[in-house]
């Protein structure tokens, strides 16, 4: 029997076709009309929205190492994919060096999977710090990190550590989009 929900997989499909609606624009026409405006607007919040909302499990209970667990799962669905995929594209079709895709700050493309497992980090921290203090906890501190994290953002853009962050592991992109994944839980706790 399967947990998937359909109005989720249908969320899921409609960015979807949002991102290919947009790279097209961009790639193929070199253009970005009003409406490739809105859809680059929307299109990432909702992929980071969805992932909040399923990151969300009831009545799961974390000890420290079920948490490394669950991060060593999600770096192998996320980045080891990204890595090697994003390797093989720089180096084939791009003709560029490891360097040059490991220090690109949008990884040509595979971006969001970095950006997706530091929100898991940050998530699941929250989570099993603020576990055995209930829901209301876990939405305080989650809203609270989503609102400093948001604000640091502009506040260390020409530090020399938030550049290396940012061209490793996309930074900016991160604290930019963790408030869609922090409403995502909000919601499928509510």
């Amino acid at each position: 029997m399967s947990n998937r929900l359909g109005y989720i997989d249908a969320i899921r499909g409609f960015a979807m076709m949002l991102v290919v609606y947009g790279h097209v624009n961009l790639f193929s026409f070199k253009t970005t009309p009003f409406i490739g405006v809105i859809t680059e607007a929307i299109q990432m919040p909702i992929f980071f929205f969805i992932s909040g909302y399923v990151a969300y499990k009831v009545g799961i209970q974390y000890s420290l190492r079920s948490v490394v667990a669950k991060l060593w799962d999600k770096f192998k669905l996320l980045i080891i994919p990204a890595i090697t995929t994003g390797l093989i594209y720089t180096y084939l079709v791009l003709g560029k060096s490891v360097c040059d895709f490991l220090f690109e700050i949008m990884k040509y493309g595979y971006w969001f999977t970095f950006s997706l497992f530091a929100m898991n980090i940050i998530y699941l921290l929250i989570y099993w710090a603020t576990q055995k203090k209930g829901k209301t906890a876990l939405i305080r501190i989650l809203i609270v990190a989503a609102g400093i994290l948001w604000c640091l953002k502009y506040a260390c853009t020409n530090n020399a550590v938030f550049v290396f962050l940012n061209k490793t592991i996309s930074l900016w992109h991160t604290l930019t989009h963790f408030p869609f994944f922090v409403l995502g839980i909000m919601v499928s706790i509510c």
